[in-house]
């Protein structure tokens, strides 16, 4: 598997032979949150996301709240995400998508954090 750096300079490469550049892609990603998929959280669970652009993914972010909790440059994007480091009580969750060019797309979704015992 070649390394994402060296993947990127080619890709650039081969986009400057061709006279195409990242200032042709004017299109930000498609951004959709999968997992979790209802709207209560508790304990350990899959914070996930499909991220799709025709020039390429450059990273997701994972955010909880104001902080972020994972930068993931390669597919499939996921992180498990401890919901006892967070406060009980709704909170947005947002997955930030880049693609190569430097466009971005920003999705979010308030869930409830529930881990008191009943």
């Amino acid at each position: 598997m070649m390394p994402k750096s060296l993947a990127a300079l080619l890709l650039i490469a081969c986009a400057a032979c061709w006279g195409l550049s990242d200032q042709d892609d004017t299109a930000a990603p498609v951004v959709v949150i999968t997992s979790p998929a209802g709207d209560q959280v508790s304990g350990t669970v899959s914070f996930a996301a499909t991220v799709v652009d025709d020039s390429g993914v450059d990273k997701v972010e994972f955010w909880v709240g104001q902080t972020l909790l994972f930068e993931d440059p390669v597919s499939p994007f996921e992180v498990q995400w401890n919901t006892v480091n967070t406060p009980d009580g709704p909170i947005n969750i947002r997955v930030v998508g880049t693609d190569i060019a430097g466009n971005t797309r920003s999705v979010s979704k308030s869930v409830t954090v529930s881990n008191a015992p009943e």
